[in-house]
């Protein structure tokens, strides 16, 4: 048996945040300003380039 399908589309990732907990939302944007430091050659990721490097 099949669950009933949501009438509602499902909100964009960016506007799940507001069901994350204040924890959840720092280690997210941490985790985002890292990949951006990464992709810009700066930040802890930089001696990582095999590991982090823009499509």
């Amino acid at each position: 048996m099949t669950a009933p399908r949501p009438t509602n589309p499902s909100p964009p990732a960016h506007d799940r945040r507001a069901d994350a907990g204040p924890a959840e939302v720092l280690l997210c944007e941490a985790a985002c300003q890292a990949i951006v430091d990464c992709l810009r050659g700066e930040g802890a990721l930089a001696p990582l380039p095999r590991t982090c490097r823009p499509h």
